[in-house]
């Protein structure tokens, strides 16, 4: 308010052609300015849902980390292309997110085999704990295409408008995995190892329902 008050009284005390013009562009750029630095904000503050998300992942390693930070950035580049109409951008935006996803994936994999044991062995001398903690990571990690490919797509959903569904997959996914956990790991005895494929079996699970949404509600097209 200072800057626009004080502005039109210099432009006016100086008595510039047009000054209410060169003032008019003046507030617009403030206001361009504040609109930037409120969405920047919102995308990189602690206090937003965004930042929160990647947060929270960060407590299970650094994997989801990952996962999440791509998803995010996808999410905020889609959807400013999708308000412009800017379709040849979606894509190409969408293209760069398959391709740091396949290029995350082949790096956990090679570590889900070669790397897990190694990694718990160096942070524990506890057998059981090293087993249980390798075998886990290990599934997870070489089956993450699934969690990636959940993540990214109801980023999709939510950068082409459609949120309300991912609380049907989040939903659903939540039920299943509460259903396969206790069968899996009491009721087949695998312990750690079913709780790996409980999770593994309910993103697929939800990776099936990303894919009905997005051949019947998707605005997205991948080329």
């Amino acid at each position: 308010v200072l800057i626009a008050i004080f502005s039109a009284l210099v432009l006016w005390a100086l008595k510039i052609d047009n000054w209410l013009g060169i003032w008019g562009s003046i507030m617009i750029g403030l206001v361009v300015g504040i609109a930037i630095g409120k969405v920047t904000e919102y995308y990189t503050s602690f206090e937003f849902k965004p930042v929160k998300f990647i947060a929270e992942n960060a407590t299970t390693g650094p994997a989801t980390v990952i996962i999440s930070g791509i998803g995010v950035g996808m999410n905020a580049l889609l959807s400013k292309s999708l308000g412009e109409g800017n379709r040849e951008k979606v894509n190409h935006t969408a293209g760069n997110g398959i391709l740091l996803t396949a290029i995350a994936v082949v790096v956990f994999m090679l570590f889900g085999i070669f790397g897990s044991h190694p990694y718990y062995a160096m942070q524990s001398d506890v057998a059981e704990t090293v087993e249980g903690g390798a075998a886990y990571t290990a599934i997870c990690c070489i089956f993450t295409l699934g969690i990636f490919v959940e993540i990214l797509g109801e980023k999709l959903l939510q950068a082409s408008g459609r949120s309300i569904y991912t609380l049907f997959t989040q939903g659903l996914g939540a039920i299943v995995n509460i259903i396969l956990d206790p069968i899996f790991i009491f009721g087949l005895g695998m312990g750690v190892k079913g709780a790996a494929l409980a999770t593994i079996l309910t993103v697929t699970t939800i990776i099936s329902l990303l894919i009905v949404f997005r051949l019947t509600k998707g605005k997205v097209k991948i080329v």
